[in-house]
């Protein structure tokens, strides 16, 4: 089962619907879990590190996502 993250832009008022495996989820909060125990000074939050990948792709017409979809998504 594919979990749906939503994008929104401030033009558009339908939001953007990306369906991500729910492994590599689990993968980027485990990651971040071990980078928040090593560095105490700066803690990410998994949804907003999550949120900044999408919109980050979203701004480079999904470039990143074309580039990965065979191995992440």
């Amino acid at each position: 089962m594919e979990t749906a993250l939503e994008i929104r832009r401030k033009r558009r008022k339908k939001p953007k619907l990306i369906k991500v495996n729910p492994f590599l989820l689990d993968k980027i909060q485990n990651q971040l879990s071990n980078i928040n125990k090593n560095y105490k000074k700066r803690i990410v939050s998994f949804s907003s590190y999550v949120e900044h990948l999408m919109l980050n792709d979203y701004k480079n017409n999904f470039e990143i996502l074309k580039k990965r979809k065979k191995s992440l998504f």
